[in-house]
């Protein structure tokens, strides 16, 4: 579908949508509870315009698929759901029955689903494109997890870690995005400083911090160095993965079977 066929559709279904659920609001508001006239319309285009300003909101947050949309769809959710009450209210109202009902309430139903298929794509699309998004689990089959379980899990394992390894940042786009600082002597005090060049993954970094503080380096002393060394906050539950991961790739591997 081209820009102009999809913004004609569009602004077919908002037209739509909001049209019929404000008038039915209205009725509501004017004819049985006998709000004055401007009141009640403005008690109906209040719901209508805060749901717009939602998937607005939602859509902009779509646009950049690092960014949640979590609290706009919910927001959003939560003004058409409203309004969707109010549309079958009226139709409860008037005795009217359960095809009124629905004719009331579907303007607001098929736009939240358009806006679900619409914002929900894109966001995706762009988390799938950056690694972010949806990753399928590999298939060993079950024959494989019966008789070879420990190198199915180490495989598994495996995929889980390079995937995160994917997502998460360099010290280089991190200097890019946020000005990640280099390193200078006395930059962070009497802590101990790194020597070497910037390490260029958290794993690199996790690990050169392990080393300086020595054997007995705690997850807590390795996140307080690379804050002090790096300007970058980590999770010690991360360090601790990191830390352990390395130590099975020091281990002997025994020819490649767990």
């Amino acid at each position: 579908m081209n820009r102009i066929a999809r913004i004609i559709g569009w602004t077919i279904v908002l037209t739509a949508a909001f049209s019929f659920s404000t008038w039915s609001l209205f009725v509501v508001a004017h004819d049985h509870y006998r709000v004055p006239a401007v009141l009640a319309a403005f008690a109906g285009a209040v719901y209508d315009g805060a749901a717009l300003l939602a998937l607005d909101a939602w859509a902009t947050a779509a646009s950049d698929p690092r960014q949640s949309t979590l609290r706009p769809r919910l927001a959003a959710i939560a003004q058409l759901c409203t309004s969707v009450y109010l549309n079958i209210t009226h139709a409860t109202l008037w005795h009217q029955g359960l095809p009124a009902a629905i004719l009331y309430a579907a303007p607001g139903i098929v736009l939240w689903g358009m806006a679900e298929l619409r914002l929900g794509a894109q966001h995706a699309a762009g988390r799938h494109q950056i690694g972010l998004g949806y990753q399928p689990r590999p298939a060993y089959g079950i024959d494989a997890w019966i008789v070879r379980s420990g190198r199915a899990w180490t495989a598994y394992t495996g995929h889980i870690d390079a995937r995160l390894d994917r997502a998460l940042p360099t010290a280089e786009s991190h200097d890019n995005v946020q000005g990640f600082p280099e390193l200078e002597s006395g930059d962070a005090g009497d802590a101990p400083q790194f020597s070497a060049p910037h390490p260029a993954t958290l794993t690199a970094a996790i690990t050169a911090a392990a080393s300086i503080i020595g054997p007995d380096a705690q997850a807590a002393q390795i996140v307080e160095l690379i804050a002090k060394n790096h300007r970058l906050e980590i999770d010690a539950a991360y360090v601790r993965t990191v830390l352990s991961r390395e130590a099975r790739k020091a281990e002997p591997s025994n020819g490649g079977y767990v």
